[in-house]
Protein backbone atom coordinates (compact mmCIF):
# COMPACT_ATOMS: atom_id res chain seq x y z
CA UNK A 1 0.00 0.00 0.00
CA UNK A 2 1.49 3.46 -1.01
CA UNK A 3 2.48 5.69 1.68
CA UNK A 4 -0.16 8.48 0.56
CA UNK A 5 -2.61 5.54 1.06
CA UNK A 6 -1.69 5.00 4.15
CA UNK A 7 -1.78 8.43 5.35
CA UNK A 8 -5.20 9.06 3.31
CA UNK A 9 -6.65 6.36 5.77
CA UNK A 10 -5.24 6.83 8.96
CA UNK A 11 -6.19 10.64 8.74
CA UNK A 12 -9.73 9.29 8.13
CA UNK A 13 -9.83 7.39 10.80
CA UNK A 14 -8.15 9.08 13.34
CA UNK A 15 -10.31 12.70 12.94
CA UNK A 16 -8.62 14.90 15.18
CA UNK A 17 -10.13 17.03 17.37
CA UNK A 18 -7.82 20.26 16.39
CA UNK A 19 -9.19 19.72 12.94
CA UNK A 20 -11.75 17.19 12.47
CA UNK A 21 -12.85 15.44 9.25
CA UNK A 22 -15.97 16.68 7.07
CA UNK A 23 -17.72 15.13 4.09
CA UNK A 24 -20.44 12.56 3.77
CA UNK A 25 -18.91 9.60 5.23
CA UNK A 26 -15.40 8.78 6.67
CA UNK A 27 -15.20 5.44 4.85
CA UNK A 28 -15.86 7.14 1.45
CA UNK A 29 -11.84 7.13 0.52
CA UNK A 30 -11.99 3.19 0.66
CA UNK A 31 -12.45 1.44 -2.93
CA UNK A 32 -14.43 3.63 -4.97
CA UNK A 33 -16.69 5.09 -2.41
CA UNK A 34 -19.38 3.85 -0.65
CA UNK A 35 -22.10 2.53 -2.68
CA UNK A 36 -25.82 4.13 -2.58
CA UNK A 37 -28.88 1.85 -2.26
CA UNK A 38 -30.77 2.12 -5.29
CA UNK A 39 -34.54 2.26 -5.41
CA UNK A 40 -37.21 4.68 -4.73
CA UNK A 41 -38.32 6.39 -1.65
CA UNK A 42 -40.79 3.05 -1.23
CA UNK A 43 -38.02 0.32 -1.30
CA UNK A 44 -36.17 2.65 1.19
CA UNK A 45 -38.63 2.23 3.63
CA UNK A 46 -38.82 -1.40 3.54
CA UNK A 47 -35.26 -1.94 4.12
CA UNK A 48 -33.84 -2.07 0.39
CA UNK A 49 -36.37 -4.63 -0.46
CA UNK A 50 -36.89 -3.68 -4.39
CA UNK A 51 -36.61 -6.67 -6.43
CA UNK A 52 -40.25 -7.56 -6.24
CA UNK A 53 -42.18 -3.63 -6.10
CA UNK A 54 -42.96 -3.52 -9.64
CA UNK A 55 -46.45 -2.81 -10.67
CA UNK A 56 -48.94 -0.46 -12.48
CA UNK A 57 -47.37 2.63 -10.30
CA UNK A 58 -44.16 1.68 -9.42
CA UNK A 59 -40.91 1.10 -11.24
CA UNK A 60 -38.19 -1.44 -9.41
CA UNK A 61 -34.84 0.00 -10.36
CA UNK A 62 -32.89 -3.19 -9.92
CA UNK A 63 -35.08 -5.55 -11.84
CA UNK A 64 -35.28 -5.10 -15.10
CA UNK A 65 -38.06 -8.12 -15.44
CA UNK A 66 -40.44 -5.30 -13.67
CA UNK A 67 -40.04 -2.97 -16.76
CA UNK A 68 -42.42 -5.09 -18.79
CA UNK A 69 -45.78 -3.33 -19.70
CA UNK A 70 -48.59 -2.59 -16.91
CA UNK A 71 -50.68 -0.80 -19.86
CA UNK A 72 -49.09 2.81 -18.21
CA UNK A 73 -46.12 4.72 -18.30
CA UNK A 74 -44.26 5.10 -15.22
CA UNK A 75 -42.17 7.87 -14.30
CA UNK A 76 -39.98 7.99 -10.63
CA UNK A 77 -37.84 10.32 -9.10
CA UNK A 78 -35.73 10.24 -5.55
CA UNK A 79 -33.60 12.51 -3.47
CA UNK A 80 -32.11 12.00 -0.06
CA UNK A 81 -31.22 14.16 2.45
CA UNK A 82 -28.81 12.90 5.40
CA UNK A 83 -26.79 13.94 8.39
CA UNK A 84 -23.69 11.91 9.36
CA UNK A 85 -22.68 11.75 13.39
CA UNK A 86 -18.61 9.74 13.05
CA UNK A 87 -16.78 9.22 15.87
CA UNK A 88 -13.37 7.16 16.82
CA UNK A 89 -12.46 5.11 19.56
CA UNK A 90 -9.89 8.17 20.71
CA UNK A 91 -13.32 9.67 21.68
CA UNK A 92 -12.97 12.40 18.73
CA UNK A 93 -16.53 13.33 16.46
CA UNK A 94 -17.77 15.21 13.80
CA UNK A 95 -20.77 16.07 11.73
CA UNK A 96 -21.58 16.04 8.70
CA UNK A 97 -24.79 17.05 6.28
CA UNK A 98 -25.30 15.54 2.41
CA UNK A 99 -27.57 15.53 -0.22
CA UNK A 100 -28.30 12.67 -2.85
CA UNK A 101 -29.75 12.39 -5.96
CA UNK A 102 -29.92 9.15 -6.07
CA UNK A 103 -32.11 8.52 -9.43
CA UNK A 104 -34.82 9.07 -11.77
CA UNK A 105 -36.52 6.30 -14.04
CA UNK A 106 -39.00 6.23 -16.87
CA UNK A 107 -40.98 2.84 -17.89
CA UNK A 108 -43.09 2.93 -21.20
CA UNK A 109 -45.44 -0.02 -22.91
CA UNK A 110 -44.67 -0.69 -26.29
CA UNK A 111 -46.07 -3.84 -27.12
CA UNK A 112 -48.86 -5.62 -25.12
CA UNK A 113 -46.98 -7.15 -22.42
CA UNK A 114 -43.81 -5.82 -23.73
CA UNK A 115 -42.33 -2.64 -22.10
CA UNK A 116 -38.87 -0.80 -21.90
CA UNK A 117 -37.42 2.47 -19.94
CA UNK A 118 -34.37 3.99 -19.15
CA UNK A 119 -33.02 4.77 -15.26
CA UNK A 120 -29.70 6.98 -13.82
CA UNK A 121 -28.86 5.86 -10.59
CA UNK A 122 -26.13 6.95 -8.11
CA UNK A 123 -24.31 4.22 -7.52
CA UNK A 124 -21.25 4.66 -5.45
CA UNK A 125 -21.07 8.35 -3.01
CA UNK A 126 -17.23 9.60 -2.71
CA UNK A 127 -16.51 12.61 -0.59
CA UNK A 128 -14.29 13.49 2.15
CA UNK A 129 -12.00 15.93 3.80
CA UNK A 130 -10.06 15.41 6.74
CA UNK A 131 -7.30 18.07 7.90
CA UNK A 132 -4.99 17.58 10.64
CA UNK A 133 -1.67 19.62 12.17
CA UNK A 134 1.36 17.87 11.87
CA UNK A 135 5.14 19.33 11.61
CA UNK A 136 7.72 19.39 8.71
CA UNK A 137 11.10 20.09 8.78
CA UNK A 138 12.39 23.46 7.08
CA UNK A 139 14.60 21.51 4.49
CA UNK A 140 14.71 17.60 3.72
CA UNK A 141 18.22 17.25 5.73
CA UNK A 142 17.02 19.65 8.20
CA UNK A 143 17.25 18.76 12.01
CA UNK A 144 16.81 21.74 13.69
CA UNK A 145 14.32 23.84 11.93
CA UNK A 146 10.65 22.81 11.70
CA UNK A 147 7.04 24.46 10.75
CA UNK A 148 3.60 23.55 11.40
CA UNK A 149 1.74 22.31 8.65
CA UNK A 150 -1.93 21.21 8.06
CA UNK A 151 -2.40 18.27 6.06
CA UNK A 152 -5.15 18.17 3.62
CA UNK A 153 -7.00 14.58 2.57
CA UNK A 154 -9.49 15.50 -0.17
CA UNK A 155 -12.13 13.34 -2.56
CA UNK A 156 -15.06 14.06 -4.40
CA UNK A 157 -16.85 12.34 -7.05
CA UNK A 158 -18.52 8.77 -7.32
CA UNK A 159 -19.81 6.67 -9.92
CA UNK A 160 -23.21 6.63 -11.54
CA UNK A 161 -25.16 4.05 -13.90
CA UNK A 162 -27.41 5.10 -16.74
CA UNK A 163 -29.43 1.96 -17.95
CA UNK A 164 -31.40 0.85 -20.94
CA UNK A 165 -34.00 -1.26 -19.83
CA UNK A 166 -36.23 -4.21 -21.32
CA UNK A 167 -38.51 -6.54 -19.79
CA UNK A 168 -41.75 -8.59 -20.88
CA UNK A 169 -44.01 -11.37 -19.96
CA UNK A 170 -42.90 -15.24 -21.13
CA UNK A 171 -45.90 -16.66 -19.66
CA UNK A 172 -48.92 -15.65 -17.28
CA UNK A 173 -47.01 -16.33 -14.44
CA UNK A 174 -43.28 -15.21 -15.30
CA UNK A 175 -41.70 -12.23 -16.61
CA UNK A 176 -38.04 -11.41 -17.72
CA UNK A 177 -36.09 -8.60 -18.11
CA UNK A 178 -32.51 -7.65 -19.51
CA UNK A 179 -30.64 -4.67 -18.33
CA UNK A 180 -27.60 -3.10 -20.45
CA UNK A 181 -26.04 -0.48 -17.88
CA UNK A 182 -23.30 2.49 -18.63
CA UNK A 183 -21.43 2.96 -15.82
CA UNK A 184 -19.68 6.05 -15.68
CA UNK A 185 -18.09 8.90 -13.26
CA UNK A 186 -15.12 10.68 -11.79
CA UNK A 187 -13.02 10.33 -8.53
CA UNK A 188 -10.97 13.08 -7.57
CA UNK A 189 -8.46 12.32 -4.55
CA UNK A 190 -5.58 14.91 -3.57
CA UNK A 191 -2.81 15.55 -0.29
CA UNK A 192 -1.67 18.65 0.41
CA UNK A 193 0.50 20.42 2.93
CA UNK A 194 -0.88 23.86 3.66
CA UNK A 195 2.19 25.85 5.36
CA UNK A 196 1.14 27.62 8.56
CA UNK A 197 4.82 29.73 7.63
CA UNK A 198 4.29 32.34 4.63
CA UNK A 199 7.56 31.82 3.14
CA UNK A 200 6.37 28.36 1.99
CA UNK A 201 3.55 27.50 -0.33
CA UNK A 202 0.78 24.85 -0.51
CA UNK A 203 1.99 21.91 -2.07
CA UNK A 204 0.63 18.88 -2.77
CA UNK A 205 -0.92 16.60 -5.89
CA UNK A 206 -4.24 15.02 -6.85
CA UNK A 207 -5.09 12.30 -8.89
CA UNK A 208 -7.95 12.12 -11.26
CA UNK A 209 -9.74 8.80 -11.93
CA UNK A 210 -12.56 8.78 -14.61
CA UNK A 211 -14.35 5.19 -14.94
CA UNK A 212 -16.65 4.31 -18.58
CA UNK A 213 -17.85 0.69 -18.98
CA UNK A 214 -20.72 -1.61 -19.41
CA UNK A 215 -22.45 -4.26 -17.63
CA UNK A 216 -25.18 -6.12 -18.08
CA UNK A 217 -28.06 -7.66 -15.66
CA UNK A 218 -30.42 -10.25 -16.29
CA UNK A 219 -33.90 -10.63 -13.78
CA UNK A 220 -36.99 -12.68 -13.36
CA UNK A 221 -40.54 -12.48 -11.50
CA UNK A 222 -42.81 -15.15 -10.97
CA UNK A 223 -46.06 -14.77 -9.17
CA UNK A 224 -47.34 -18.12 -7.99
CA UNK A 225 -50.57 -17.84 -6.26
CA UNK A 226 -50.26 -15.52 -3.50
CA UNK A 227 -46.23 -15.51 -3.69
CA UNK A 228 -44.19 -13.28 -5.73
CA UNK A 229 -40.47 -14.95 -6.12
CA UNK A 230 -37.96 -12.53 -7.92
CA UNK A 231 -34.10 -12.73 -8.65
CA UNK A 232 -31.20 -10.75 -10.37
CA UNK A 233 -28.33 -11.50 -11.73
CA UNK A 234 -25.61 -9.16 -12.77
CA UNK A 235 -22.82 -10.12 -14.53
CA UNK A 236 -18.99 -9.13 -14.08
CA UNK A 237 -17.86 -6.82 -15.76
CA UNK A 238 -14.33 -4.87 -16.35
CA UNK A 239 -15.05 -0.58 -16.23
CA UNK A 240 -12.25 1.30 -17.78
CA UNK A 241 -10.10 3.93 -15.51
CA UNK A 242 -8.09 6.54 -17.20
CA UNK A 243 -6.25 8.57 -14.83
CA UNK A 244 -4.58 12.04 -14.48
CA UNK A 245 -2.39 13.25 -11.86
CA UNK A 246 -1.92 17.53 -10.84
CA UNK A 247 0.92 18.90 -8.78
CA UNK A 248 -0.43 21.50 -6.91
CA UNK A 249 0.34 24.69 -9.15
CA UNK A 250 2.16 23.06 -11.71
CA UNK A 251 1.03 20.82 -14.67
CA UNK A 252 -1.74 17.77 -15.18
CA UNK A 253 -0.23 14.96 -16.66
CA UNK A 254 -1.29 11.32 -17.98
CA UNK A 255 -0.31 8.42 -16.23
CA UNK A 256 -1.17 4.58 -16.70
CA UNK A 257 -4.51 3.31 -15.91
CA UNK A 258 -6.30 0.37 -15.53
CA UNK A 259 -9.40 -1.52 -15.16
CA UNK A 260 -12.32 -1.51 -11.72
CA UNK A 261 -13.83 -4.91 -11.96
CA UNK A 262 -17.05 -5.25 -11.05
CA UNK A 263 -18.03 -8.87 -9.66
CA UNK A 264 -20.67 -11.48 -10.13
CA UNK A 265 -23.88 -10.91 -8.41
CA UNK A 266 -27.14 -11.99 -7.34
CA UNK A 267 -30.11 -10.97 -5.35
CA UNK A 268 -33.03 -13.55 -4.50
CA UNK A 269 -36.61 -12.02 -2.79
CA UNK A 270 -39.99 -13.15 -2.12
CA UNK A 271 -43.38 -11.49 -1.19
CA UNK A 272 -46.95 -12.34 0.49
CA UNK A 273 -49.41 -11.02 1.07
CA UNK A 274 -51.78 -11.74 4.71
CA UNK A 275 -54.86 -9.72 4.48
CA UNK A 276 -54.07 -5.83 4.05
CA UNK A 277 -50.29 -6.42 4.34
CA UNK A 278 -47.80 -7.32 2.23
CA UNK A 279 -44.33 -8.80 3.58
CA UNK A 280 -41.20 -9.04 1.74
CA UNK A 281 -37.71 -10.54 2.08
CA UNK A 282 -34.18 -10.09 -0.12
CA UNK A 283 -30.75 -11.36 0.23
CA UNK A 284 -27.83 -11.02 -2.23
CA UNK A 285 -24.35 -11.59 -2.21
CA UNK A 286 -21.45 -9.33 -4.68
CA UNK A 287 -17.81 -11.40 -4.98
CA UNK A 288 -15.74 -9.04 -4.16
CA UNK A 289 -13.04 -10.68 -2.84
CA UNK A 290 -12.44 -12.61 -6.33
CA UNK A 291 -11.78 -9.68 -8.07
CA UNK A 292 -8.46 -8.21 -9.03
CA UNK A 293 -8.30 -3.83 -8.66
CA UNK A 294 -5.45 -2.53 -10.35
CA UNK A 295 -5.63 0.95 -10.53
CA UNK A 296 -8.58 1.83 -7.61
CA UNK A 297 -8.28 0.47 -4.35
CA UNK A 298 -5.59 -1.76 -5.75
CA UNK A 299 -3.50 -1.53 -2.13
CA UNK A 300 -6.62 -2.64 -0.55
CA UNK A 301 -8.19 -5.86 1.13
CA UNK A 302 -11.57 -7.04 -0.80
CA UNK A 303 -14.34 -9.42 0.72
CA UNK A 304 -17.33 -10.89 -0.89
CA UNK A 305 -20.50 -8.79 0.41
CA UNK A 306 -24.08 -9.72 1.22
CA UNK A 307 -27.15 -7.67 2.21
CA UNK A 308 -30.09 -9.49 4.33
CA UNK A 309 -33.80 -6.99 3.57
CA UNK A 310 -37.03 -7.00 5.01
CA UNK A 311 -39.87 -4.77 5.07
CA UNK A 312 -43.94 -4.96 5.92
CA UNK A 313 -46.67 -2.34 3.96
CA UNK A 314 -50.18 -2.48 5.02
CA UNK A 315 -52.33 -1.32 2.15
CA UNK A 316 -54.39 1.31 1.87
CA UNK A 317 -58.41 0.89 2.45
CA UNK A 318 -60.23 2.38 -0.94
CA UNK A 319 -63.68 2.64 0.83
CA UNK A 320 -64.88 6.17 -0.07
CA UNK A 321 -66.15 6.84 3.91
CA UNK A 322 -62.74 6.30 5.32
CA UNK A 323 -60.63 8.81 7.02
CA UNK A 324 -57.59 10.07 4.57
CA UNK A 325 -55.06 8.23 7.35
CA UNK A 326 -56.59 4.81 6.41
CA UNK A 327 -55.83 5.86 2.56
CA UNK A 328 -52.28 5.88 2.90
CA UNK A 329 -49.58 2.95 2.69
CA UNK A 330 -47.58 2.97 5.91
CA UNK A 331 -44.15 0.96 5.83
CA UNK A 332 -41.41 -0.59 7.87
CA UNK A 333 -38.23 -2.70 7.14
CA UNK A 334 -34.54 -3.22 8.08
CA UNK A 335 -31.21 -4.48 6.48
CA UNK A 336 -27.76 -5.70 7.18
CA UNK A 337 -25.11 -5.41 4.48
CA UNK A 338 -21.02 -6.07 4.63
CA UNK A 339 -19.15 -3.70 2.23
CA UNK A 340 -16.64 -4.77 -0.15
CA UNK A 341 -13.49 -3.11 1.80
CA UNK A 342 -12.08 -3.56 5.10
CA UNK A 343 -11.85 -0.71 7.46
CA UNK A 344 -8.91 -1.18 10.32
CA UNK A 345 -8.49 -5.01 10.28
CA UNK A 346 -11.95 -5.79 10.00
CA UNK A 347 -14.89 -5.87 7.27
CA UNK A 348 -17.20 -2.88 7.42
CA UNK A 349 -20.36 -3.66 7.95
CA UNK A 350 -23.84 -1.78 8.32
CA UNK A 351 -27.29 -2.03 10.32
CA UNK A 352 -30.30 -0.11 9.12
CA UNK A 353 -34.27 0.63 10.59
CA UNK A 354 -36.29 2.48 7.93
CA UNK A 355 -40.05 3.25 8.01
CA UNK A 356 -42.13 5.39 5.68
CA UNK A 357 -45.58 6.28 4.04
CA UNK A 358 -47.36 6.57 0.70
CA UNK A 359 -49.07 9.38 0.11
CA UNK A 360 -51.58 9.35 -3.14
CA UNK A 361 -51.98 11.91 -5.25
CA UNK A 362 -54.91 13.14 -7.21
CA UNK A 363 -52.67 13.85 -10.76
CA UNK A 364 -52.08 10.64 -12.66
CA UNK A 365 -52.94 8.00 -10.19
CA UNK A 366 -49.56 9.50 -8.26
CA UNK A 367 -46.96 8.62 -5.08
CA UNK A 368 -45.51 11.04 -2.97
CA UNK A 369 -43.89 8.53 -1.02
CA UNK A 370 -41.06 9.42 2.29
CA UNK A 371 -38.69 7.39 3.95
CA UNK A 372 -37.11 7.79 7.19
CA UNK A 373 -34.03 5.64 7.77
CA UNK A 374 -31.52 5.30 10.47
CA UNK A 375 -27.93 3.59 9.72
CA UNK A 376 -25.03 2.66 12.09
CA UNK A 377 -21.54 1.57 10.32
CA UNK A 378 -18.17 0.29 11.14
CA UNK A 379 -17.04 -0.02 14.89
CA UNK A 380 -14.83 1.96 17.10
CA UNK A 381 -13.52 -1.30 18.30
CA UNK A 382 -13.12 -3.39 15.44
CA UNK A 383 -12.86 -0.67 12.65
CA UNK A 384 -11.41 2.61 14.33
CA UNK A 385 -14.18 4.73 13.53
CA UNK A 386 -18.40 4.40 13.50
CA UNK A 387 -20.76 6.45 12.16
CA UNK A 388 -24.51 6.60 12.52
CA UNK A 389 -26.61 8.05 9.55
CA UNK A 390 -30.04 9.95 9.56
CA UNK A 391 -31.50 10.52 6.49
CA UNK A 392 -34.64 11.53 4.52
CA UNK A 393 -35.57 9.97 1.17
CA UNK A 394 -38.19 11.57 -1.10
CA UNK A 395 -40.07 10.00 -4.28
CA UNK A 396 -42.78 11.19 -6.43
CA UNK A 397 -44.28 8.23 -8.82
CA UNK A 398 -46.79 9.28 -11.40
CA UNK A 399 -48.58 6.97 -14.13
CA UNK A 400 -50.81 7.53 -16.80
CA UNK A 401 -51.83 6.06 -20.45
CA UNK A 402 -49.56 6.22 -23.48
CA UNK A 403 -49.62 4.44 -26.42
CA UNK A 404 -52.84 2.91 -25.63
CA UNK A 405 -55.07 2.78 -28.44
CA UNK A 406 -58.76 4.49 -27.44
CA UNK A 407 -61.84 2.11 -27.81
CA UNK A 408 -63.92 3.06 -30.71
CA UNK A 409 -67.97 4.10 -30.02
Amino acid sequence: MSDLRKKTIAGLLLLTLAVPAMGSSIFSTLGAGLSVQPGSARSTALGGVDNMLADSVYISMSNPAGWRSWGRSRFLVTSNIYTSFASDASGASDRSDDFVFPGFALAVPIYKSFGMGVALNTMTDYEFLTMRPATTPAMPEDTVDYYDVTEVFRGVGGASVFSVNMGGNVTDWLSMGVALDYVFGKLDRSWELEFDYGAFNTSGKSIRYVLSGIALRVGGVANLDNYIVAGTVQLPAKIDVDRSMEITGGDSVSIAGGTFEMPLTFTLGAATSIDRFKVFWEGGMAFWGSTVQDVIGSGDTWTDTWNIASGVERMPSHAVLDPWYEKWTYRAGAHLRRYYTYAGEEPLNEFGLSAGVGIPMRTHMGMLDLALTMDWRGSENLNGASEKIVGIRIGITSTERWFVRRNKR
